[in-house]
């Protein structure tokens, strides 16, 4: 048990949604990047972008979204085939009961994705989430044409940093923060918080958490805080 914890932060791809995959090549993950791709029918565009990603070719996450994202509009992505690709992933088996009971013991919560904002405010709307950053949100104008794009740096470091400016704005030390994740991305901030939970993790992340769950219920979290 942790009692000094106060927040409880979330990745959101594959922890409080469930995606429908998993990815075991370096440096990606199973993320709701790839289900907006099969929407927009630019999949095999996406991978390419993500090889290349992987290779070394793009210095920082915010270039391959620009990449990606632009690629989505050249294919005249619409607000209704986004929105319905988010709005079909499910939440992940015991994600209401695990944030519902979270909130009942007094804790904050928060979601760090380098995922949509659109997937994020639905967490928010939907788990009750206190806090969410996330990494794009697309701009589509009134006839549903995808327009722009914003994007902040949450991957790797990006995500620690964004950890950071959330505590601090609470007054909260990093050892008074959890975090449940997946992914290899979740590594800086697995490093610096208090509790550091790997849920259905990738094994390069495994070995900076102190809670390992293999299981696909986010109630399991519920016994190590």
């Amino acid at each position: 048990m942790h009692p000094k914890i106060k927040i409880v932060f979330f990745d959101m791809d594959g922890v409080l949604f469930d995606v429908g995959y998993f990815e075991h090549r370096q440096n990606v993950g199973a993320s709701s990047w790839k289900l907006v791709a099969e929407a927009a029918g630019t999949l095999e565009g996406e991978e390419k972008l993500k090889q290349r990603w992987i290779n070394g070719e793009m210095k920082h996450f915010i270039e391959w979204m620009n990449e990606t994202v632009k690629l989505y509009g050249r294919h005249n992505l619409t607000k209704d085939r986004f929105e319905g690709a988010l709005n079909a992933i499910p939440l992940m088996p015991g994600a209401k009961e695990a944030v519902a009971e979270l909130k009942r013991r007094g804790y904050i919560t928060a979601v760090i994705t380098g995922s949509f904002h659109h997937l994020a405010k639905r967490a928010k709307l939907e788990l009750g989430i206190d806090y969410i950053v996330a990494a794009c949100d697309l701009v589509f104008d009134q006839k549903g044409r995808l327009i722009d794009w914003i994007f902040f740096p949450c991957d790797y470091e990006g995500k620690a940093k964004f950890f950071e400016a959330i505590i601090a704005g609470l007054h909260i030390k990093p050892e008074e923060a959890a975090m449940v994740c997946d992914g290899v991305n979740d590594i800086p901030i697995a490093k610096e918080c208090g509790l550091a939970i790997a849920f259905n993790a990738r094994q390069e992340l495994k070995e900076h958490c102190g809670v390992i769950i293999e299981k696909k219920d986010l109630r399991e979290i519920l016994k190590h805080l």
